[in-house]
């Protein structure tokens, strides 16, 4: 084996070219996984921190009027922990608002990210996501209009910290808002002194709680929440109770981590498959080039393993040293643009990096693996001949590789056509290629029409203009016509795929609704119809059974889907309204929403929250920024990935003919008949597997993208416009154009002479 080491790195050295393109494929690929999973788990490990550190509540109760002091005696009596957390949304210039608390003490305590809180009068820390998308640094200041203040004065703010808040890591306004904000909402703290100065009318009464014990099961946890809310709401004035798991401020983060991590792992298990495969290819037309030395030494003594320990050794030890490079490429370089699709949306502690025994394990042993095992299976397949067939180069099965007689007009045609058979693993391979770096390509296209696409949908489903959510029943001042009462609940269902509950929205309209229209309620109290785009996501239809789980009420029942409505605002599922009353056990005409084409006058004090075009349609904007920084890196890897791939095997397949080349220009081929024998081939593949391809990779894009976003709350159903597929083709044919064009300028400038002079 002492020769063959020697031979190892003498061979590295000899096609130092392709090793080092597919080193840095893999490099690419490794970093980028290993940075991604480093992220992840980093970014959860964070939220944990924020959460512990901050002591994040378990619940919390908003009243009309302060909490008497001997309500909250009686709620601290049952081992709770309790502090107040008043506020006042201050509406800032360019209809941006903050929620304004007082410093706390206790529970959903702040994290800073640097600076330090307010102390003093007029200053202020802010929220980490709302001051950098708002541009707000330490030391400039914000104006607060006089009008939320005793003395009626206006203030100027200067900023002195930045934070993030346990209660508030994901920017929800309202907890039934559709989708965080971190544009135009924030919080914001200042002291409890400089809180005092604000009007009594402007401040909201929310009270958090926090368990003392912290190992209570889930149903002792069920059970406390319903205590406290008993005793909070003895004096009739509670308006708002929300345990900390439907809390969304709280929750979103926990239960949107760890949806990419399984698409990550395909998308890099899938690159470093084609890359072992290449590495196969090449090592084939080694073994074809060297069959009389392998065959000398085999009839020496050497054996099979041998052979294929030293055959295996070169993409072992490029795997293993891309694997090095890559992790700390991964902990050092790829960080940042992960860490920021994390922290463009969530609030969270300054980040960390944070070594990850499973972002090693799939960065590092499973490119190993697949590595081994593709390149023993071939190489146990290519020395499997006798000592005898390797010295005279039968390294092939005769009857696959028996002569076929071509039937063509021209000689050109048939030695193309020969080429072609004589290479036709080298093509599989490239086909393999194509069809996987185009594929990728076409997503990275795809992604902005599928949210345009979704904007415009769900605008185009709101039933009315104005769609209002109440805390309580509450009648309409003034003009009503417009207005259409309806009661609404929210639910879960559960998904398989995703393994984790889907919110929904349950809703009970009445019959004749002027805003429902084609809309055909069920007679029935345990029949539904659902929204297509649930139906979809689900992959259920009519006469399928649902299981919903009432989130408010904590019952779960089965229904019958009786019809599907075209609704793409959101996940829903329609009944009548005494049915759904019926199941909420409330009044048959009770109602906590309107829907209506005009603005209502309604008290703010009962308004949860008001949905309109401009709200919905913000979301799908909201999405595509999270997701921008990783579809850039994927398309980025796509094209480098094709050109590298198309490049190597073009680069194989002229040096595995190079004999024939030579040949050909002994007998007088000029270097652009040359390039129509070999080049043309390689164009016609990529030509007809981009054409071909195209329905199947329609077909896997659909199911790539339907893994893909099933994460994200909601239904987006990929646009595939012609566009999309056409700019593919044409970037595909664009970067095949540019290594024709390198592969060109080789084959003019090989000598027939070096390829002749060794041949005996």
């Amino acid at each position: 084996m002492k020769v063959f080491r020697k031979r190892i790195w003498r061979g590295i050295k000899a096609h130092m070219g392709r090793y080092i393109a597919l080193f840095l494929l893999m490099v690419l690929m490794i970093s980028a996984t290993s940075g991604f999973y480093v992220v992840s788990d980093s970014t959860k490990f964070k939220n944990q921190e924020l959460m512990s550190k901050g002591r994040v509540e378990d619940g919390q109760v908003t009243t009309s009027f302060p909490l008497s002091g001997s309500i909250i005696d009686k709620i601290k009596d049952k081992n709770v922990e309790i502090e107040n957390m008043y506020y006042v949304n201050i509406d800032i210039k360019k209809k941006k608002t903050l929620r304004v608390f007082a410093n706390r003490e206790k529970i959903n305590k702040p994290v800073l990210n640097k600076g330090k809180l307010a102390n003093k009068r007029n200053e202020i820390a802010l929220n980490r996501i709302y001051a950098e998308n708002n541009k707000i640094k330490i030391g400039d200041k914000i104006s607060i209009s006089g009008k939320y203040f005793k003395d009626g004065k206006a203030h100027k703010m200067k900023v002195t910290g930045i934070f993030a808040l346990p209660d508030f890591n994901s920017s929800f306004a309202k907890n039934s808002d559709l989708m965080y904000d971190g544009v135009n909402f924030g919080e914001a703290l200042v002291s409890e002194k400089f809180f005092s100065k604000f009007i009594a009318s402007e401040v909201h009464y929310q009270t958090s709680y926090r368990f003392n014990d912290r190992n209570l099961s889930e149903k002792q946890t069920e059970r406390l929440n319903t205590e406290i809310f008993k005793t909070a709401n003895k004096d009739k004035t509670v308006i708002g109770f929300m345990p900390k798991k439907i809390n969304n401020a709280i929750m979103f983060m926990m239960n949107d981590m760890g949806g990419d991590r399984p698409m990550m792992t395909i998308f890099m298990g899938i690159m470093i498959t084609l890359i072992a495969f290449i590495f196969a290819v090449m090592a084939s037309g080694l073994i074809r080039e060297e069959s009389e030395n392998i065959g000398t030494l085999m009839a020496n003594g050497y054996r099979k393993r041998e052979l294929i320990k030293f055959y295996i050794s070169t993409p072992i030890i490029i795997t293993l040293v891309a694997a090095v490079v890559g992790n700390v490429l991964g902990y050092t370089v790829y960080i940042r643009p992960f860490a920021d699709m994390y922290y463009k949306s969530f609030e969270l502690p300054n980040f960390e990096a944070v070594f990850n025994a499973r972002a090693f394990f799939i960065s590092t042993i499973l490119p190993f693996v697949i590595m081994l095992i593709i390149n023993f299976i071939n190489l146990e397949r290519k020395l499997k001949f006798t000592p005898l067939a390797f010295i005279r180069g039968e390294t092939y099965n005769r009857k696959i590789s028996k002569v076929k007689m071509l039937k063509s007009k021209s000689f050109e045609s048939r030695f193309r056509k020969r080429v072609f058979l004589r290479n036709k693993g080298d093509y599989t391979v490239m086909v393999i290629g194509i069809l996987i770096t185009t594929l990728l390509m076409m997503y990275g296209f795809i992604i902005e029409p599928t949210f345009n696409k979704y904007e415009k949908e769900t605008s185009r489903g709101i039933p009315s203009k104005y769609q209002y959510i109440l805390k309580a029943p509450v009648a309409v001042v003034g003009d009503s016509n417009s207005a259409e009462k309806y009661s609404a609940s929210m639910g879960s269902v559960y998904i398989k795929i995703k393994k984790a509950e889907e919110d929904i929205n349950i809703y009970g309209i009445d019959k004749n609704s002027k805003y429902f229209k084609k809309l055909s309620l069920p007679k029935k109290s345990d029949e539904i119809v659902i929204s297509e785009n649930l139906g979809k996501k689900l992959r259920i239809d009519v006469g399928d059974k649902l299981k919903i789980t009432d989130k408010l009420e904590d019952k779960t029942k089965t229904y019958k889907i009786v019809g599907t409505y075209d609704y793409p605002t959101t996940l829903s599922v329609f009944m009548s309204r005494s049915n759904l009353n019926k199941t909420l056990n409330r009044p048959a005409d009770y109602y906590n929403g309107y829907f209506s084409n005009k603005k209502l006058n309604i008290d703010e004090n009962f308004i949860a929250t008001v949905i309109d075009e401009k709200m919905v349609a913000s979301i799908g904007k909201q999405v595509k920024d999270m997701v921008e920084e990783m579809i850039n890196i994927i398309m980025f890897v796509a094209m480098l990935f094709f050109f590298i791939v198309m490049f190597i095997l073009t680069k194989i397949l002229m040096d595995k003919n190079s004999l024939s080349i030579a040949y050909l220009k002994v007998f007088g081929y000029s270097n652009r008949e040359i390039n129509r024998i070999y080049l043309r081939s390689t164009t016609m593949t990529l030509i007809l597997t981009l054409l071909i391809s195209i329905p199947l990779q329609i077909k896997m894009l659909k199911i790539l993208g339907y893994l893909a976003f099933m994460k994200f709350s909601g239904y987006f159903e990929l646009e595939i416009p012609a566009k999309a597929v056409i700019m593919t083709i044409g970037l595909a044919i664009l970067i095949y154009a540019v290594v024709s064009i390198i592969q060109m300028k080789r084959i003019s400038r090989m000598s027939f002479s070096e390829a002749l002079k060794n041949r005996e």
